[in-house]
Order: structure tokens, then sequence, then C-alpha cells
């Protein structure tokens, strides 16, 4: 291979394909997939993808609440990938589109299931598996959405060829912590924050890939949801508050409240003339 060859699969971004499970509530698609696609203007190492929905008795298995039992689930998730990369690989041939992409590098599968030993990370080879079955909104700050692209981070890392080892013991708040259950995870996402035994992992093979993993986690690129051009203001037009909504789709008290916030002092007074007008239409209806 030539020199200039190397150089230019090096750069090259490794295509991660998200595979949304059926249990993420279709309220917090459109939020999700443009908060993770906006990924890709932020890093360069990573080039994230939503490949095209596929009907299977395995994803409908997995998508009924209950817990399941880690191991027999990767054994299905491989044969489930294989079909995958077939239906995929049938649907570029039927549609003539070109070859030379190809599949994705490698696959990261978001859901809402519940592992039986509480591991909330797992996979096989080129898979990772992000399974959020057991987040609660007590767990918030950070808010769910925020942790899903923490740990989109984190996966694609483990993918990497030597970045399955980086897990360590001990909460730093490193963005590599081992944090066997879930609860404990919240410190990856409120820090933007790479030790220096990771960095010195990852930055002989991956130069810069720190600085831009620590660029996504300080935030600052989501803006204001009060300014409707940036992340946060696009999101909340798609009725999730980046501040507000803890879990993946908001209450009506965290709706309320995001409201309020984004609309000011107006809208505020908005309801309180509705609720005056309301009683004062009730006290008029009494006394005839």
């Amino acid at each position: 291979m030539h020199a200039s060859e190397k150089t230019k699969n090096e750069v090259r971004k490794k295509r991660i394909a998200i595979i949304l499970g059926k249990d993420i509530d279709h309220k917090a698609v459109p939020a999700l997939k443009y908060l993770i696609l906006h990924l890709n203007c932020l890093q360069s190492y990573f080039e994230y993808e939503f490949p095209p929905i596929f009907e299977d008795e395995f994803l409908d298995e997995i998508s009924h609440g209950q817990e399941i039992k880690r191991q027999p689930f990767k054994k299905s998730l491989g044969a489930f990938m294989d079909r995958y990369k077939n239906y995929l690989e049938n649907m570029r041939v039927s549609y003539k589109l070109q070859k030379t992409e190809g599949l994705p590098d490698y696959y990261i599968f978001l859901n809402m299931i519940k592992f039986d030993d509480h591991y909330y990370l797992t996979g096989i080879p080129r898979v990772g598996v992000i399974a959020l079955g057991n987040w609660e909104r007590l767990m918030a700050p950070p808010t769910l959405l925020e942790f899903i692209l923490t740990t989109i981070g984190i996966e694609s890392v483990y993918l990497l060829d030597g970045g399955e080892g980086l897990s360590h013991l001990g909460t730093k708040g490193c963005l590599f912590d081992f944090n066997p259950e879930l609860n404990n995870a919240r410190y990856n996402t409120l820090q933007s924050f790479i030790c220096d035994n990771c960095r010195n992992e990852l930055s002989g093979n991956y130069p810069g890939l720190c600085d831009q993993l620590v660029q996504v986690l300080e935030k600052k690129w989501m803006g204001n949801a009060s300014d409707p051009s940036s992340p946060a203001g696009i999101i909340a037009n798609f009725g999730y508050d980046l501040f507000y909504t803890k879990g993946i789709t908001p209450t009506w008290k965290e709706y309320i409240m995001s409201t309020l916030r984004n609309e000011g002092i107006k809208e505020l007074l908005k309801l309180i003339a509705a609720i005056l007008l309301a009683a004062a239409l009730f006290f008029l209806g009494l006394k005839k």
C-alpha cells in the first residue's frame, strides 16, 4: 500500500448505523434522529446514519418490556445482523445504488430493553448495544437524550480497533468509566472529561479524537431553546426541551415548564387570564 493510500484510509470516517428498537417511543424519534445526525457536523471520526427499517421476529421478541437474558440475546443478535445486512444489500441492489459505499463499518442498536444482569452496554463484534430499559426520571440530570448522545460516543470508541479495552474501574467522571449499573453512569455525561490513561491509549492511533469527544460532551453546541436556529431550538420544535424533558418523551409538567420558559411571561399571563375567564364564566353560570 502506498503512503498516500494509507493516509486516505486512516482519515476516512467510520460509518456507524444506528438501529432504533421498536420500544423507542415514536414521538421521540424525530428529535433523537436530528441530534444524532448533528454529531456528523461536530467531529471527524464517525459518520452516523439511520438504515431502512427492517421487520424481523427478533425485534418483536425483545420489545415486550420484560427482562431479557443477555447471553442468549447476544447469540440471537448475531443471526439477526446477518439477516439485516442481507436485507440492506438486497435493497441497495434493487434500487441500483452505488456499490462503492457498501455497508456500514459498525452498528449501534439503541433500545429500551432490560438485561437480567443489569448491564446497559453490551454487544458482539462490530455491533454495540445500548439498553436503556432501567432508566428512570429520577436519574436526571442528565436528561435521557443527553445520556444517549454520550453513550453513543462511548460505544463508537469501543467499536474501534483497540477501543474495547478502555473501560476502567473507579468512577472518575471519565467517559470510559466502567459502571455496571445505569444509575451510576450519569457522571460520564455531566462532565466533559477523559482521564489521562484513556487519552494516552487513544492518542496514538486516533490523534485528536479525545478533543473532539470533549467538544461534543461540553454541549455548548446545543445552544438555547429560545434560539430557533440552534440545535436546542430545533429540538424544541419537535416537542422536546433538552433542559426540561428528562425521559424519552416529556410529561405534562415538563411540557408546561418548557412552554413557560420558552414563551416567557406573555404566555404565563395568557394562562392566568384563561383561568380567570373560566372561573368568571363558571361563577356567572351559577348566579343564573
